[in-house]
């Protein structure tokens, strides 16, 4: 039987290799300063790793990282998006929150769609018209 265990950095990179994205290759990283720095401002996404102490457990979490319109670097994940990772311990009751590692994913776009509101992550697809051999017209 097989077991599901947390997916890491490299599996995720791995499973967006697979759907066409242009995922470099996974980084160590201590602070989120040394990310922002590495990104371009051209809203594609770092995935990161992330670490903190939950009611004196360590727990893992992943999120995305992007600079926005203004060039503001802009943490996303699952419950909306924050300006910091500081913002996310008030969410999840962490101790703090630090990264451990990232990976860049540059067809993978970040983008905030409504000011302090909703964000979305998108990658351009090509299109793709299926046809039957041997139909006729």
């Amino acid at each position: 039987m097989h077991q599901a265990g947390p997916l890491t950095l490299e599996g995720i990179a791995a499973n967006l290799r697979a759907l066409g994205a242009d995922v470099g290759l996974v980084k160590k990283v201590e602070h989120m300063d040394d990310i922002a720095r590495s990104l371009p401002r051209d809203g594609s996404v770092a995935i990161v790793g992330i670490l903190g102490d939950f009611q004196g457990q360590r727990v893992g979490h992943a999120v995305y990282v992007f600079k926005d319109l203004s060039g503001s670097t802009r943490v996303m994940d699952r419950t909306g998006v924050y300006k910091s990772l500081s913002d996310l311990n008030l969410i999840y009751g962490v101790k703090q929150f630090s990264p451990f590692a990232y990976v860049h994913v540059k067809n993978v776009f970040g983008k905030v769609m409504v000011p302090g509101g909703t964000a979305v992550l998108a990658m351009e697809v090509l299109g793709v018209i299926a046809t039957q051999q041997g139909a006729t017209r």
